[in-house]
């Protein structure tokens, strides 16, 4: 399979961290961020063991792949912030912040060859649980995953990923537009088609948003309340919401 390269158009795949001195309010919080992604482990293995589930593989996902979002382009998860109020923290001082969250790629998984959402926008990677053979290309170029440090990169490029070890990897992930001083309204109505799309897609996930305490634009709220007043008109859906409710308190807001 041929991919795009960064050379084709003139960009470049991988930018260097210092050129973004805002990470390091990232970097400051190693240590509390380690923590944090450690405790998300463990309530991935307790999901597990007590409720007899494996993590659910998601399209274009050779493996296991989970995200914890903190923040999704004006989504956020009340429960999120409180399970992960470290990561929370970091949200407000990052310029032209657009996505936060925890990413956990399972062992020997395999995500693969996608773009990512939008223009004008890069992706920061900081390594916080980082097995040997974590590899990540984007256009020709492959470069490891590695605790403290970051890969920063153009997204709307071919990449992929892989976690050739036999233990789980995470990372804390974010979006932000690149330059910074892009028209504010742009930039809002760009973070705006984002919520609607992912609203609009995810109906299954509504009950889950909601258990978690999602906040975000009133109309958008209404869609997903929508789904859980139909879903609590029977007992048996009364009673899923109160499993998905007490789920939510438990492990968060956790896709994949």
């Amino acid at each position: 399979m041929a991919f795009a390269t960064p050379e084709a158009d003139g960009r470049p795949g991988f930018y260097d961290p210092a050129d973004f001195p805002f990470l390091a309010v990232i970097a400051a919080r190693r240590d509390a961020l380690q923590q944090e992604a450690r405790a998300l482990l463990r309530r991935l293995a307790m999901r597990s063991f007590w409720q007899a589930e494996n993590p659910v593989s998601l399209p274009g996902v050779d493996g296991q792949w989970q995200q914890l979002h903190l923040d999704f382009c004006g989504l956020r998860f009340a429960v999120n912030d409180r399970l992960a109020p470290a990561a929370a923290a970091l949200i407000d001082e990052i310029p032209g912040m657009l996505t936060a969250a925890y990413y956990v790629l399972g062992p020997r998984s395999h995500i693969t060859p996608h773009r990512g959402i939008g223009p004008n926008v890069l992706r920061a990677h900081y390594g916080l649980i980082c097995p040997e053979d974590c590899r990540f290309r984007v256009g020709d170029e492959e470069r490891l995953w590695r605790d403290g440090e970051f890969l920063v990169f153009d997204d709307t490029l071919d990449h992929e990923a892989w976690n050739g070890s036999d233990h789980q990897r995470v990372i804390f992930h974010i979006d932000f537009f690149h330059p910074p001083e892009q028209d504010p309204a742009l930039m809002a109505a760009q973070a705006r088609v984002l919520r609607e799309t992912n609203i609009r897609k995810l109906i299954a996930h509504h009950a889950l948003m909601s258990a978690a305490g999602l906040r975000t634009d009133p109309d958008l709220m209404a869609q997903v309340e929508a789904t859980v007043a139909t879903l609590t008109a029977t007992p048996e859906g009364r009673a899923r919401l109160s499993q998905i409710q007490a789920y939510a308190r438990t492990h968060g807001y956790l896709r994949g």
